[in-house]
Order: C-alpha cells, then structure tokens, then sequence
C-alpha cells in the first residue's frame, strides 16, 4: 500500500507539473498576440493619419480600405480641438501625438493593471 501512495503522489504531482506548463502556455499565448495587435494599431494610426500629413491624391480603392478601419483613427486634435497647441501647419505634430497616444495608454494601462492585481 505504501508504494500505491507513493505512485499515487507522483502521478498528482505530474499532472499538477502538466497543467502549469499548459497555463504558462497559454499566458505566452496571450501576450505574443496582444504584443501583435498593439503593433497592428499603431500600423493602422499611422496609415489613417498620413492622408491629413502628405498632401497626396490617393487612389479611390485606398481610401475605401482606409475607411474600413477609420474606427480605429485616434484623432486626438480632432477631437480635443487642439490647434492653438501645435499652429494650423504643424502636422508632423499630429502624426506624432496620434502614433504615441495609443502607446502611452497602453503604458498607463499595464501600470494600472500592474497596481491593482499585484
């Protein structure tokens, strides 16, 4: 009986080890594919934005995919109305506070997160 226990308790402790490996798996999981989609929104800001920074007539099918992801556009001087901040010609500015908004919220997001569950 002794023996029984004993391969009993390793057999829990293998299937303890198994599920660990599994929950690690899938944490790594989760954080490869929102590493991928924080770089997927910051790709789709810069897209959205360059038709307000270059001055180029770009072609009607573009502009119809552009539109598609146009919820993802975080404006913020369009919506906070900040032209006195950066002068009416400054729209490398813009580019440049749209592209590091959705950065720096993230940051704040994984401080929080960091914060409260730790």
């Amino acid at each position: 009986k002794p023996n029984r226990a004993k391969r009993t308790n390793r057999a829990n402790h293998q299937d303890a080890r198994q599920q660990e490996e599994v929950r690690k798996r899938k944490i790594m999981l989760t954080q490869r594919i929102e590493v991928k989609l924080r770089i997927v929104l910051v790709f789709l800001q810069i897209i959205l934005l360059s038709g307000d920074v270059y001055d180029v007539s770009w072609p009607k099918l573009y502009l119809n995919v552009l539109e598609v992801f146009s919820f993802v556009r975080f404006d913020l001087f369009a919506m906070a109305q900040m032209e006195c901040l950066t002068g009416n010609n400054r729209s490398w500015m813009r580019l440049l506070l749209a592209t590091l908004a959705p950065i720096a919220i993230a940051v704040l997001a994984m401080v929080v997160y960091g914060v409260v569950y730790t």
